[in-house]
């Protein structure tokens, strides 16, 4: 038989016996649960009772987890990646992602049980984070260097997201991250280069493949994210329309190699026109990649018909491409710019000479005209002034001007 013993404010523990164990000890089942509303109506004692009755019928049935002392390594191995992660099929980049989180978490955190967990346990976790040596890398130049507060921030949504599913499944009542301080950090702006660096961008890359010349010409003619370049097919490029349909984003994760994924969001899916000069370049390209297959036979490699490619024909891997553009800059004598940085690159100088947020949005592949409105405030506010200071020029200086000449 159930006994129910209230526990504050809509929060019962319910104890049942499940026989003994080897020593002759009687096991005992214990678990918490709170249930919602007035506790003296017919509603919520309902509600008890079928509670008390499913936990019941899981003590019978030998499936009864014990929930009061699991430990949260337990709960996230055996619980949470199955009904969660698993269950909900996560993108490979999210699920590795999650992989490198956890290992600090459970490192620190694991061994404590769900009801031990409180709101010091994740102030201590959070303040080790920002020790130096925490961080795992291959190069010493950054071993002793602290995790960024961005890294710190990822840490404490994800726990906070594991432990409100603790609580949402009644493993726990409360959860304690919802008492801890979410860390604080600074809005990072993406650096792009200026119209004057991206002229000399384009003059120098004249020196380099027209494979490269094509891919950062495309990428900053139309703003697309890395993944989706490097996703791009010659079925979806028509060369004669300049039309371009972005549909698939390539992508590298450890343990899951290169795959390709729809892109980012629906509005993601999209096409794009491309300008002449670049279409030339492609064309350029597209004869350089035929030459190469004919040449190599049975030995080049593409099968997908991938417009950027190697010179055996394996798809260019955007980890090998994210490492090798800044240094390409470098040698430019350009400043420090991730291949990201081409995409707000492009986005700033449709905003400069006059694109509405409508349109760069919907070149940008954005869910909304806010995401947009959001990451390029500061490039508006710029356009805004140069508008405010052309409206200057023509109101307060030519028509003045052909006012005091009618005065006269």
């Amino acid at each position: 038989m159930a006994n129910i013993t209230p526990r504050g404010k809509n929060s019962y523990r319910i104890t049942i016996s499940g026989g003994t164990d080897l020593s002759g000890k009687r096991i005992m089942y214990r678990r918490t649960i709170k249930i919602p509303g007035d506790p003296e109506s017919e509603k919520h004692k309902r509600e008890l009772e079928k509670q008390v009755a499913l936990f019941t019928a899981e003590v019978e049935k030998g499936t009864v987890t014990d929930t009061e002392n699991i430990k949260l390594k337990d709960f996230i191995n055996n619980v949470w990646k199955p009904l969660h992660v698993e269950r909900k099929k996560l993108a490979p980049k999210t699920v590795w992602r999650y992989d490198q989180l956890l290992e600090r978490i459970l490192f620190s955190l694991g061994n404590l049980r769900l009801k031990n967990i409180k709101p010091k346990s994740i102030m201590e976790f959070l303040k080790n984070l920002e020790e130096p040596g925490i961080r795992k890398t291959k190069t010493e130049s950054k071993k002793d260097k602290p995790l960024s507060q961005q890294t710190i921030l990822h840490h404490y949504r994800l726990l906070h997201s594991i432990l409100e599913k603790a609580k949402d499944w009644q493993y726990i009542v409360v959860n304690p991250v919802s008492s801890v301080e979410s860390p604080k950090i600074k809005k990072s702006i993406t650096k792009g280069f200026s119209e004057a660096e991206t002229t000399i961008l384009h003059r120098e890359l004249l020196k380099r493949p027209v494979r490269d010349q094509a891919l950062i010409l495309l990428t900053l003619s139309t703003g697309s994210r890395l993944g989706e370049v490097l996703g791009l097919t010659w079925p979806r490029v028509d060369l004669k329309t300049g039309e371009v349909n972005i549909e698939k984003s390539y992508q590298y994760v450890p343990k899951f190699d290169h795959f390709e994924k729809l892109p980012k969001n629906e509005s993601s899916i999209r096409k794009v026109t491309l300008p002449k000069p670049v279409i030339k370049f492609l064309e350029k390209l597209k004869a350089e990649q035929s030459a190469q297959r004919l040449f190599l036979g049975p030995k080049w490699i593409d099968k997908d018909d991938a417009v950027f490619t190697t010179y055996l024909g394996t798809r260019l891997k955007p980890n090998t491409l994210s490492t090798a553009f800044p240094k390409w800059v470098e040698k430019m004598g350009l400043p420090h710019v991730t291949f990201h940085g081409l995409r707000h690159t492009a986005a700033s100088l449709l905003i400069k000479y006059g694109a509405s947020a409508a349109e760069v949005s919907k070149l940008l592949g954005h869910s909304t005209i806010g995401t947009t409105m959001n990451i390029y405030v500061h490039s508006f506010d710029e356009a805004s002034k140069n508008m405010a200071n052309k409206m200057n020029s023509i109101l307060f200086n030519k028509l003045s001007k052909k006012t005091q000449k009618k005065q006269k």
